[in-house]
């Protein structure tokens, strides 16, 4: 899907969660044709900041109410 999504020039920011473990992923478009920065969080002790959007969350807090999820 984020093949797709990363082809769409207004698109700057892509999260994907995990749904069946501790995990996002953070895509952020570089100036130019730099491509794209990955930035990586795991466990519940991981947190993922998205600074274009001037927001973070703890994934302990993001999966809080996740059944089964380790």
């Amino acid at each position: 899907k984020f093949e797709m999504c990363r082809t769409m020039e207004s698109l700057r920011e892509y999260v994907l969660v995990h749904p069946d473990r501790v995990k996002v992923e953070h895509y952020s478009r570089q100036a130019g044709e730099q491509g794209w920065l990955l930035r990586e969080a795991a466990g519940r002790a991981g947190r993922i900041e998205i600074g274009a959007w001037g927001v973070g969350i703890g994934l302990g807090d993001l999966y809080a109410t996740a059944i089964g999820v380790e």
